[in-house]
């Protein structure tokens, strides 16, 4: 529920007078506040006299002005230390400062188990940290965000989320460190792909679980290099679309799939059906 509809329901009975206090799901918008000051000191009223005893299951949290990100360390901070499970952020600025980064509390956490980090902005990406230390995490989902390095030039922040299931990726890029993104996680089962941009990097993949894999757009110039350290032996269903001509080494990553969608591309890639096993049995549609 929006937690202002939350405190406009408390004044409808004095029995209600205090529901605001004990809520679990907590939806804030920074649109329905006229200006950033009444936005900040709701929230600050809000994180400063709720319940500490309860927990906080869900919470969606939507900015819309950059001076509003100050408040969100504060407010995600509440969130992991009061056991959030399911958290959702999208970032609506028409522009951010260079190095702008999620707060570090949100990728602590030891219950939060979906989380969906959407920024809609131009200009600067959001950057994560190297490893995603979430023990409980089972669905990720990334909008334009930024994957940093670690010890050498490849991103692996994955491998830590020993419990993620599903994994989707859409328009996000590497800091200027990192040359290779590599989704490394044993349990991960399905992984959406999506990139409109033109850097180009390298991916690896280690997903020898993997029973759904989805890649489209861009594909041929953001991902020069695709590879994978397993054989995809548990692939059940795939999906390939793409502006441009698929290379043949993201056909061999479909060799074991049992259903497998093309759209969006030419014949002449249909020739590459010698990468699969079982073809063309596969093929599901052809648009």
């Amino acid at each position: 529920m929006e937690v202002k509809t939350i405190f406009q329901t408390s004044v409808l009975s004095k029995q209600w007078k205090d529901l605001w206090k004990s809520v679990t799901y907590l939806s804030l918008n920074s649109s329905h506040f006229r200006t950033v000051a009444d936005f900040n000191k709701f929230v600050s009223h809000f994180l400063s006299n709720r319940d500490d005893s309860i927990s906080l299951l869900k919470l969606f949290v939507h900015l819309h002005r950059c001076s509003e990100l100050k408040l969100l360390n504060r407010m995600m901070k509440y969130a992991v230390l009061h056991k959030v499970e399911r958290l959702a952020i999208e970032i609506s600025c028409l522009s951010l400062a260079a190095n702008n980064k999620f707060p570090p509390s949100i990728f602590s956490s030891p219950s939060i188990s979906f989380l969906w980090l959407f920024v809609a902005i131009y200009g600067p990406i959001m950057k994560l940290p190297p490893s995603l230390q979430l023990p409980a995490l089972t669905t990720l989902s990334l909008h334009k965000v930024c994957f940093t390095a670690g010890d050498n030039d490849c991103a692996e922040p994955f491998s830590s989320c020993k419990l993620l299931k599903t994994l989707f990726l859409n328009e996000c890029s590497l800091h200027d460190d990192a040359k290779r993104l590599w989704i490394s996680n044993s349990s991960l089962a399905k992984l959406t792909l999506h990139h409109s941009f033109t850097e180009t990097y390298k991916l690896v993949l280690s997903t020898p679980n993997l029973s759904f894999l989805s890649v489209t757009g861009n594909i041929r110039s953001c991902y020069g290099e695709v590879s994978s350290t397993c054989n995809l032996s548990f692939l059940e269903e795939g999906n390939i679309g793409a502006r441009y001509s698929i290379m043949s080494n993201w056909l061999q990553l479909f060799a074991n799939v049992k259903k497998l969608t093309l759209f969006g591309i030419g014949m002449e890639n249909i020739l590459s059906v010698r990468y699969f096993h079982n073809a063309p049995e596969i093929f599901a549609f052809l648009c």
